[in-house]
């Protein structure tokens, strides 16, 4: 089949590229706030703003390009019905995307008072944790269940679901640990200072690196 001609990877696409666009947004009002001529200034006092916006750029990136190659069949299919599993897997995208925003919006930017806020991990770790859970259930439905067809005794075949453990627990096993491994961040961990939430977000940054890798 030809992706290219799939309507739901060029709408979902659109998405991330939306999604790009307000970390762009929150660059520059960032830099803006310090003033042009003083990006190491900016850099050197809200360090932890721009490790929050770095880790919305290698979240973004990194989930378009394993979306894109991704050649499991729930991800390739069109869909010809909001009844299908192929509309489930759109939310799902959808869902996963709007996930991406509400990461990037929870950067410490107060775009009305143009002010920094306190310094915080929460959003990323919280998200981070929800959008784990999510590629659990992405890959679920994406790779767990899979359309085998039956012929009956007319010569006509029937299209029937299951569920494949082996597929799914092979893609699914080193997701549980990364969301592991966000639940201890989240839970475990009380930063007080901001070169604390700036190294969490790093650490956050390599969970989402080898997940990836």
């Amino acid at each position: 089949m030809n992706k290219d001609a799939n309507l739901r990877q060029i709408f979902v696409q659109m998405l991330f590229a939306l999604a790009v666009g307000q970390v762009a947004l929150k660059c520059g009002e960032l830099i803006n706030l310090k003033g042009s001529n003083n990006i190491l200034g900016s850099v050197q006092e809200y360090h932890y703003v721009y490790s929050h916006l770095l880790l919305c750029v290698v979240i973004l990136t990194t989930s378009w390009v394993g979306w894109q190659i991704s050649q499991s069949v729930g991800n390739t299919g069109k869909i010809n019905s909001i009844f299908s599993l192929q509309y489930i897997i759109l939310l799902v995208d959808i869902f996963l995307v709007l996930s991406y925003f509400v990461i990037v919006r929870g950067a410490e930017i107060d775009f009305g008072s143009h002010t920094i806020k306190e310094a915080s991990i929460f959003p990323e770790a919280t998200w981070s944790m929800i959008i784990f859970s999510t590629y659990i259930f992405w890959d679920f439905i994406t790779k767990g269940i899979t359309i085998s067809y039956q012929i009956r005794k007319d010569g006509t075949y029937k299209r029937a679901r299951k569920f494949t453990f082996g597929p799914f627990f092979f893609r699914t096993w080193q997701t549980i640990v990364c969301l592991a491994l966000t639940m201890f961040i989240n839970y475990n961990t009380e930063p007080s200072t901001p070169i604390k939430v700036t190294m969490l977000d790093l650490c956050l940054i390599m969970i989402f690196l080898i997940f990836r890798g």
